[in-house]
């Protein structure tokens, strides 16, 4: 066993440094914990799937390690050295992590500019979080012990310290964004109060440890911005960097190639000059498909060239261009024909999100609305390709008006999960909209209006419109528009699509086309996570069904016949709870995504909110103390209303029309409202099994990670795409009524 008077009497001496250093690992976690996220964003392109992937191996990496630590416990006396060590080994862990995540999947095969497959992702998450998450969840049980002489609720205690630290970390980084210091560095940056605090607690007073501890970190902040010049290299092999930017939407990129230079946001590519083919495709042949557009909606697109090319038709009266990132229009300026047409007195630009935009325009504003975006391959993107977002477009177009939208396709040959994506989206129009023409190319074109839109897809009269507005494209001649266009490839398409029936619909609660580019994304990756995924979707609802009513089932069995329930009730109560927060995350953050177009920069914000309510309910927990039977079941009743308020929070986005600020400031309440209900949860379902040691605690923290981590894996990879927001918390409102039933006992709880 541990000396606990030993411990007791180190802590005593120097109680300050052991509670900052309790912080710090906080600070270190929580930071890391959000720059890793968007990192993993920003390779990814957005994708919500691999934000869910990074919670989850973070949740069983940090589970991992406090199960570890309260094994050690056992087996070491100083444990304030294993502390003060530990915690220099999570600063160095942090930078290191930050940099061998896109180091990793690129050695995985992910390549700048494509979304990677989990293939490619996951095992670059497991080489950089390994090390991070055991250094620092095996820090809790130890700091849990170490604080026993010092406090009658360590645990409580080291998880309401834990959780000051990241709700610094996450709020400072949301707070102090910095555009032109890189990932890398703001991880070096932020690991000065961990090496401080952790050589004050290796060698109390001494003045020389503390310089060698400010002279490692300033050694490691020295490296920072050699290894991210290497790094971009690295990944951008035959390509000059030109910039690179922090923006709160994400990571913006140019590069140039052989005289070409391409922008990228978030790894995906968004324009590239002298691309005639792309920019003509966007202007003269989306100008083309409609009789005579005067008034034209832009949602994206800004940049590559097309802008030019589509104030080239004298038909154009106004065209609102509508871009999130407001740093787009500083990168114009490597494009020299698009900084001219910024200044086109036609042009109003529009620096927000675009499904706000559209539900505050007039009705019946435009004759022609072009969505240049990359298309549904996030829930950011997905909500503009849903049955909601297309009912906004069409409430905005002129009778006869049309929208115009493209997705990566096929020119000759459309496998089955393409096909499947397409029909889809197809679908999804046909819902709103009495007539969708879907023409075939590389890139597919979807053209949707009402019974009185004249769409062109014949080219003969793509051509001739062209040729009355005066305009004769460089690569959209004519031979190439009939190839493109011609009759056997327009019915090859239509005839694929219509042998597709009963393909699940698009829609902001339940994005499905998530799913389907995860499927055609993992095509190209070796592994067989495509055919994983199909049979997932195949079994997702029987599953599904009978998991819930397993568990239903398991708790009559405890209630009735097993001894010692409030060990399992307690146990049981945590692991739900962990499966509850991170799914309410996952889903609020994408439900925050789709209603406010990104959150890139507010993720700290969020996580960093969340923290602060597991401190705030860590406080209450030690109110609580000694009444854990009685409100701990309170507790669990709050968690019933919270699944079930994501719901109406999301259904009552209409009430807040008026004030977007204030709906937005729900969501953040509602992530802090969640913390509190951990936070308070936690200790008082420790006490209620009668297990109130550091080393049971280390245990009961590893147990609650792991249900978060299985969670976060199946709601943001399965969960979401397939069963939809509202199923999703529909459930987790039957997991906690099933909890809350087995708290309900006659036997008094245990005491140690």
């Amino acid at each position: 066993m541990v000396s606990t008077t030993f411990q007791s009497t180190s802590t005593r001496n120097y109680p300050g440094v052991f509670c900052a250093g309790i912080i710090c690992s906080g600070f270190l976690l929580g930071g890391a914990q959000v720059l890793l996220i968007r990192q993993t964003l920003a390779i990814s392109g957005g994708d919500e799937t691999a934000f869910a992937l990074t919670l989850a191996l973070w949740l069983l990496t940090v589970a991992a390690g406090s199960a570890l630590g309260a094994w050690a416990l056992t087996r070491n006396e100083n444990l304030h050295q294993w502390f003060g060590s530990g915690l220099v080994a999570l600063a160095i862990a942090v930078p290191l992590a930050v940099l061998l995540l896109p180091l990793a999947a690129s050695w995985f095969g992910w390549i700048p500019g494509m979304i990677p497959g989990v293939v490619e992702i996951l095992p670059a998450l497991v080489i950089a979080l390994l090390p991070v998450g055991i250094i620092g969840g095996a820090l809790f049980p130890i700091a849990s012990r170490l604080l026993m002489g010092e406090s009658s609720q360590p645990v409580t205690r080291a998880y309401y310290l834990e959780a000051i630290g990241a709700f610094i970390a996450g709020t400072g980084l949301s707070l102090l964004f910095l555009p032109h210091v890189g990932v890398l560095t703001l991880a070096s940056l932020s690991t000065l109060p961990g090496f401080m605090v952790a050589f004050s607690i290796l060698r109390p007073g001494s003045r020389i440890w503390l310089l060698i501890g400010a002279i490692l970190w300033l050694a490691l902040l020295f490296c920072t911005r050699p290894l991210e010049s290497w790094l971009a290299t690295r990944l951008h092999p035959n390509m000059e960097i030109l910039e690179v930017r922090q923006t709160p939407y994400g990571i913006l990129e140019i590069t140039r190639r052989a005289g070409q230079i391409t922008v990228y946001e978030n790894g995906l590519p968004l324009a590239s000059s002298d691309d005639p083919s792309a920019s003509e495709e966007r202007s003269h042949l989306t100008l083309a498909l409609h009789p005579n557009p005067r008034r034209i909606l832009w949602i994206g697109g800004s940049l590559g060239g097309a802008l030019p090319e589509v104030l080239r038709h004298p038909s154009i009266e106004k065209l609102d261009l509508v871009e999130i990132n407001p740093a787009l229009l500083e990168a114009s300026r490597w494009f020299n024909s698009d900084e001219a047409a910024l200044r086109d007195p036609r042009v109003a630009f529009h620096w927000e999100d675009g499904r706000r935009f559209l539900s505050r325009a007039s009705p019946r504003s435009y004759d022609l609305i072009a969505l240049n975006l990359p298309g549904p391959r996030t829930a950011r993107l997905a909500k503009y390709y849903t049955v909601e977002g297309f009912l906004l477009t069409r409430r905005s177009l002129t009778p006869g008006g049309i929208l115009v939208f493209t997705v990566g396709s096929s020119e000759d040959y459309l496998g089955g999960d393409l096909a499947t994506l397409l029909a889809s989206l197809q679908g999804t129009l046909a819902q709103v909209f009495p007539q969708v023409v879907v023409l075939p190319g590389s890139n597919a074109i979807f053209v949707a209006g009402d019974s009185s839109a004249r769409i062109a897809a014949d080219p003969q009269i793509i051509i001739t419109r062209l040729r009355n507005e005066g305009i004769q494209p460089r690569y959209w001649d004519e031979y190439r528009l009939e190839d493109r266009l011609s009759v056997s490839r327009r019915e090859k398409i239509r005839r694929t699509l219509a042998t597709l029936r009963d393909v699940p619909l698009n829609r902001d609660a339940a994005p499905i086309s998530l799913y389907f580019n995860q499927v055609i994304w993992s095509r190209q990756s070796k592994g067989g996570w495509a055919n994983v995924l199909k049979a997932i979707q195949r079994i997702f609802l029987p599953v599904g069904l009978a998991l819930l009513t397993l568990t239903v089932l398991g708790a009559v069995f405890v209630r009735i016949l097993l001894q010692r329930r409030e060990m399992i009730a307690a146990a049981w109560a945590i692991a739900t709870v962990g499966i509850t927060s991170i799914s309410l995350e996952i889903l609020a953050l994408a439900a925050y995504q789709v209603r406010f177009g990104s959150g890139y920069r507010e993720v700290g914000l969020l996580l960093g909110l969340y923290m602060a309510g597991l401190a705030i309910g860590a406080l209450i927990a030690m109110r609580f103390h000694g009444h854990a039977r009685r409100y701990l079941p309170i507790i669990q009743t709050h968690w019933i209303l919270a699944a079930g308020s994501l719901i109406a929070l999301m259904a009552w986005e209409s009430l807040w029309s008026g004030a977007p600020v204030l709906y937005q400031g729900l969501f953040f309440l509602y992530l802090l409202v969640i913390g509190v209900l951990s936070g308070a949860h936690f200790p008082l379902a420790l006490e209620f099994s009668g297990e109130t040691l550091a080393k049971r605690g280390g245990r009961f923290y590893a147990l609650d990670l792991a249900g978060a981590a299985i969670s976060a894996f199946i709601t943001g990879l399965v969960a979401l795409p397939l069963g939809g927001m509202n199923a999703c918390a529909a459930a987790l409102v039957l997991l906690n009524a099933v909890s809350l039933s087995l708290l309900f006992n006659r036997v008094s709880p245990s005491t140690t």
